[in-house]
């Protein structure tokens, strides 16, 4: 078909939506508008939020694992420190024999070791010790040592320098009762000793960190407590063994009307009297004179050892047959019969205690025993000597009968020995702290009745 001077127009069907994407497309084709990325000054900020985000975490890191490696090292010394005090806890308080009040702390000559502190035995000792890197007993360093002196398998030592820049350092000082963190000056000396370990770190920069710090409070009561409690037990049975012998033996004393059974014997110096001895009429077995005097080889002597008077004895002659008028003996013709029968190489004597209280009394004679006899007697001589004397008018009942036990014929006579004496609690006590000591008094007394005719 032909067809001239026409045009063809050719219609194709289109969505709506492809319709309206179209419209868009023009829109922002003639108002200028394209699709863009990010802005410099936006990459710039957020590199710099990056950075400071980053950087936060790593100083969080790097903080954790100072904290960590602080905390172990802290753990580390505080085991140390620990090692340490109780190795000074385990020795005694002083050098044996030196007493509590050393005024030099320190290790005494032939303690001080280069191999280590094998050599210390008390708590001074340690006073100035330093090792660095910290030692055992031996010296070795720790880590490495094998607990006798050696080094152990190296399959199983502590790491290599892991130690290298620590010290543990130990003082030791006498403390103010009142307040132990202060230390006494110069040779001032207390019942009380500090004991402060430290363990120490030196940095890169030469700093010194401490790690570890113990301080503990020694005091020698614990040792004097023991000796104080020992010492007492001590005097207390020598007390009750010696008092029980003596008075058992005035108990058990031989006696007439005449020779009352016991005699206390005393010295005078100035105007002081010592009544320290006792002489009990004891024979074995029948005496050789019923009716009085005793022999001396019946009759025991209770005093101080003149060669030691920190020493009761108890004294017998059993060779010595001479008379001993009881009632006599403190006269001045006696006197020294008494100290030769004291003193006597043949006679028999034994030590009842060595504990004995001395003194010396103020006009400068040897010292004294510490231990009083006194003696009373019910009727005492004075009134038995009235009665039996027909020029004083004293009656057979008007004498002083104990509890009334006389008759017509006989009446009841009473020898009353009492005895005070002062022991030192312990030997070992005395030689430590002569001054502190507070000697114990004890007291005891027997009684001896006999019958006596009219």
């Amino acid at each position: 078909m032909k067809m001239s001077g026409c045009t063809l127009i050719f219609f194709q069907r289109v969505s709506r939506a492809e319709v309206r994407a179209s419209k868009i497309s023009q829109r922002n084709l003639h108002s200028g508008h394209r699709s863009s990325g990010f802005t410099l000054v936006e990459a710039i900020l957020a590199l710099t939020i990056s950075v400071i985000a980053g950087s936060a975490i790593v100083l969080g890191l790097s903080s954790s694992l100072q904290t960590t490696q602080v905390a172990e090292d802290e753990t580390v010394a505080l085991g140390m420190a620990k090692q340490m005090m109780d190795e000074i806890a385990s020795m005694r308080y002083a050098e044996a024999g030196e007493g509590p009040y050393q005024t030099t702390l320190g290790p005494e000559v032939g303690e001080v070791s280069p191999s280590g502190r094998a050599q210390f035995d008390d708590i001074d000792d340690f006073d100035g010790l330093s090792n660095q890197p910290p030692t055992d007993y031996w010296g070795i360093p720790l880590g490495f040592d094998d607990g006798e002196g050696g080094t152990r398998h190296s399959e199983l030592t502590a790491p290599a320098n892991r130690f290298t820049n620590w010290r543990r350092e130990v003082d030791v000082y006498y403390a103010n009762p009142t307040s132990f963190d202060t230390p006494l000056s110069g040779s001032t000396t207390s019942d009380y000793r500090v004991v402060v370990v430290r363990v120490l770190r030196t940095d890169l920069d030469g700093s010194e960190h401490e790690l570890a710090r113990m301080q503990r409070v020694f005091t020698h009561a614990a040792s004097s407590g023991w000796r104080y409690g020992q010492g007492h037990a001590d005097a207390t049975q020598h007390a009750r063994v010696s008092l029980e012998r003596m008075m058992r033996t005035v108990r058990e004393a031989y006696a007439t009307a005449d020779h009352p059974g016991c005699a206390v014997l005393y010295t005078e110096v100035g105007s002081w009297r010592f009544p320290d001895t006792l002489i009990v009429w004891a024979p074995e077995g029948e005496p050789q004179n019923p009716d009085g005097p005793p022999l001396a080889n019946e009759c025991v002597m209770f005093c101080p050892d003149p060669a030691d008077p920190s020493q009761l004895v108890e004294i017998r002659a059993p060779s010595d047959t001479q008379a001993v008028p009881l009632e006599e003996l403190n006269n001045p013709s006696w006197q020294s019969a008494i100290e030769a029968y004291k003193t006597a190489v043949s006679n028999e004597k034994v030590v009842l205690t060595d504990l004995l209280r001395t003194s010396q009394n103020d006009i400068g004679t040897a010292p004294r025993g510490a231990i009083r006899f006194e003696r009373e007697l019910r009727p005492s001589n004075s009134e038995w000597t009235a009665y039996q004397d027909p020029m004083v008018s004293l009656d057979w009942d008007e004498l002083s009968w104990p509890q009334d036990l006389y008759g017509s014929n006989c009446g009841t006579r009473n020898v009353w020995i009492r005895v005070e004496m002062q022991l030192m609690p312990g030997q070992e006590s005395i030689t430590a702290d002569p001054s502190g000591q507070q000697a114990v008094t004890f007291f005891d007394s027997a009684s001896l009745s006999y019958s006596v005719e009219k």
